[in-house]
């Protein structure tokens, strides 16, 4: 089995969400699981940045839908490249043979995975580690939309905390 962990950011960065991953890259490849990394990044094309315990990392730009102070310019961008976008990550899932994809710190900018779910018939599967779940439910317009897509679709929701996956579950639109 090959998964795909999606996430904002990894090594050198600190904090839970890259020490949650880190526990993964160090444990699920010695069960014979396959592990791919796709970090958010300013890349056109998936980019290969690095390696850890011999799971590949890549960096891509998948864009939020709205940012605050460019609202305009932001909703026209992600409407230029959403298709683009799609059929990237299309392809990205199949050279690499992805079997499943878990979103991890999940926003709005993933709900790409949402849509391609649906033609790959992949389990998706959600994991909040805290402060993530108050940021997106707080954003409003097309960028909560496009998290309540990407909850309704997931399999699976995963939380660091049994409150904090209480907080999801009260708040699933």
């Amino acid at each position: 089995m090959n998964i795909l962990l999606v996430l904002p950011w990894y090594k050198p960065a600190i904090g839970g969400v890259v020490r949650g991953v880190s526990q993964l890259v160090a444990r699920l490849p010695q069960r014979g699981i396959g592990l791919t990394l796709l970090l958010q990044g300013p890349y056109e094309a998936p980019i290969e940045l690095g390696v850890d315990n011999g799971c590949r990392i890549f960096g891509f730009n998948t864009r939020v839908p709205m940012v605050e102070g460019h609202r305009l310019k932001s909703l026209l961008g992600y409407m230029a490249y959403r298709g683009r976008t799609i059929a990237t990550l299309h392809r990205f899932l199949q050279e690499h043979k992805i079997d499943a994809v878990n979103v991890h710190y999940p926003s709005g900018q993933y709900v790409y995975f949402a849509a391609l779910r649906e033609q790959h018939k992949y389990p998706l599967m959600l994991s909040f580690h805290g402060s993530d779940i108050r940021l997106q439910f707080d954003t409003g317009g097309i960028n909560q939309r496009a998290f309540a897509r990407l909850i309704r679709t997931a399999d699976a929701i995963t939380a660091v905390s049994n409150d904090l996956l209480a907080q999801v579950a009260r708040r699933v639109p």
